[in-house]
């Protein structure tokens, strides 16, 4: 769209602060897109930002930190002359992270604000600054990362959306599937999903974006196939398999009649019914049996009660055929079910304490340690929550609280600041990833990173010391520049320790920027306090 911002819209008197991005992502969660304009104090010109929200992965994405290559709130800051002409997109971003939206947002304005540089200048330079491109054409890419063997999912979908000829494929260890139909969903495209493994094949279709089919079959007998809604929910438990996106393919039929976002809450859920089963050492080929033999209805449908409320009939059977061990495929074999059913019968009567695997501990004591045998799990599960999916680090304000209670406790530790010299609006989420990766590689229990606007990077190192962190940053470094091409890209920190550079995390912020500053300007790689 070149011309003035669309009637209706909400126009601010200043560029909006943090309650107001905050509102605006809650408005474009509700309606898929929101968005806001205001005017240049000085001169004439009017901004508009816009963010984009799938609300199919509402639940069960970013706002979650749901793991897989989730597709975040896109955002997108323009400009247009008060006349209605020369639009101008000035960035695009895609995360769920306001504090970086925001330093984003500060950090063009101010660019804005400054008189125009020359294009050699704004390319160069390695202060902030933004891209400027035409509205017809795409935002700059940072190209330094080494493209990897599968496109991802945000790769995809933005090439998808100029091309109708680009498939979408990949390996299910690398993304879960929900991830990829919030994707194709979002992205409105029209055509059909292949999901299969060593047994069967799944095609699931979309028409602009919908839902629409979804058929099974064996590769061994497909007379057995089945469609609709439970093709969805087994797959949704697959840990290993691959899928291919053909566009444009499509078809009459229509079995699904459920929307994807509630289809992907099912699926969430009987994925954590599966877990909880392997958790507890129970597969196809695990032996199974009763912890008490001599039950009457009344005092089996009294335990039941602590179990789901569904399949009832179903968990009665398999409790009788289970008069002695069996293995779960024996049970399967004498009381046949499909696997979006005997996952929840036998997590129920496996919760409902009717049945064990044997090898359990039975007992008091079995059971109080039963009780605690999840803790890792649940504490995994909460690390995964704090986690942006749409870059694999912390947000900002998180990173802060926890920066600021490692300070108040007074042990020595290290905060780092790094900075590329690029553009922050030409940095990917995919080179964000592969920042994390790295990271993640050489870290020590309870280091954390996040970015402060995108080309710069905080690591906080508890209970560090300089020289120790100096070697391993630059190992760090090292490694990652395995993963970069360098050749006009670099990369520079400044590292502060505290006590020495402060004990309150505004004072070691401003010493690590400070020392960055001076990396810069000596042309060494990271600078720290003497």
């Amino acid at each position: 769209m070149i011309g003035r911002p669309k009637p209706g819209s909400s126009r601010l008197n200043t560029a909006p602060n943090e309650a107001r991005l905050r509102q605006l992502l809650a408005d474009a969660t509700k309606n898929s897109s929101a968005q806001v304009t205001w005017d240049h104090p000085t001169h004439e010109m009017i901004y508009t930002l816009t963010v984009m929200v799938s609300t199919m992965k509402e639940r069960r994405g970013w706002e979650r930190g749901k793991t897989g290559d989730m597709v975040a709130p896109e955002w997108c800051l323009y400009e247009v002359r008060e006349n209605g002409k020369d639009r101008q997109d000035l960035w695009r971003m895609a995360s769920g992270d306001i504090a970086i939206i925001q330093n984003l947002l500060e950090d063009s304005l101010r660019t804005a604000s400054r008189p125009a540089e020359s294009a050699h200048e704004a390319v160069s330079s390695p202060r902030d600054s933004y891209s400027r491109v035409s509205g017809s054409a795409p935002a700059p890419q940072w190209g330094g990362f080494d493209a990897p063997a599968e496109a991802s999912i945000s790769q995809t979908m933005q090439t998808d959306r100029a091309s109708s000829g680009v498939n979408l494929s990949g390996e299910l260890k690398e993304v879960d599937v929900a991830s990829i139909l919030q994707s194709i969903s979002l992205c409105k495209m029209t055509g059909r999903l292949n999901v299969y493994d060593s047994m069967q094949q799944v095609e699931i279709f979309f028409n602009q974006g919908e839902l629409v089919h979804a058929i099974s079959s064996p590769l061994m007998d497909i007379s057995k196939g089945i469609r609709g809604e439970k093709v969805l929910l087994e797959v949704f438990t697959w840990d290993d398999g691959s899928f291919q996106f053909q566009h444009g393919w499509q078809t009459a039929e229509r079995s699904v009649q459920k929307h994807l976002q509630n289809l992907v809450l099912e699926g969430a859920t009987l994925q954590d019914y599966k877990n909880s089963l392997e958790k507890n050492g129970i597969f196809l080929g695990t032996t199974l049996f009763r912890k008490e033999t001599n039950l009457t209805e009344l005092q089996f449908e009294s335990k039941l009660a602590n179990g789901l409320p569904m399949h009832i009939d179903l968990q009665k059977k398999v409790f009788l055929a289970l008069r002695e061990p069996k293995t779960l495929q024996e049970i399967l074999d004498a009381v046949p079910m499909d696997r979006t059913t005997w996952i929840p019968v036998i997590y129920s009567l496996v919760s409902s304490m009717l049945i064990a695997a044997r090898g359990v501990v039975v007992g008091d004591d079995g059971q109080f340690t039963d009780a605690f045998s999840n803790i890792g799990e649940l504490i995994r599960n909460a690390d995964r929550g704090l986690i942006q999916p749409d870059s694999g680090m912390l947000s900002y304000g998180l990173f802060l609280s926890f920066a600021d209670k490692e300070l108040a406790r007074r042990v020595p530790c290290c905060l780092a600041m790094f900075e590329f010299n690029v553009p922050p609006s030409s940095i990917t989420n995919e080179s964000l990833k592969a920042i994390t990766t790295t990271f993640d590689a050489m870290k020590h229990p309870y280091e954390c990173m996040t970015f402060w606007q995108p080309n710069r990077v905080l690591i906080l190192l508890p209970m560090a010391k300089i020289e120790e962190t100096t070697s391993r940053l630059n190992s760090f470094l090292d490694s990652l520049s395995e993963k970069i091409d360098m050749d006009g890209i670099s990369l520079v920190g400044g590292l502060a320790a505290a006590p020495k550079d402060g004990t309150q995390l505004a004072d070691v912020l401003t010493s690590s920027y400070k020392l960055l500053k001076k990396a810069q300007q000596s042309n060494s790689r990271i600078a720290c306090s003497s």
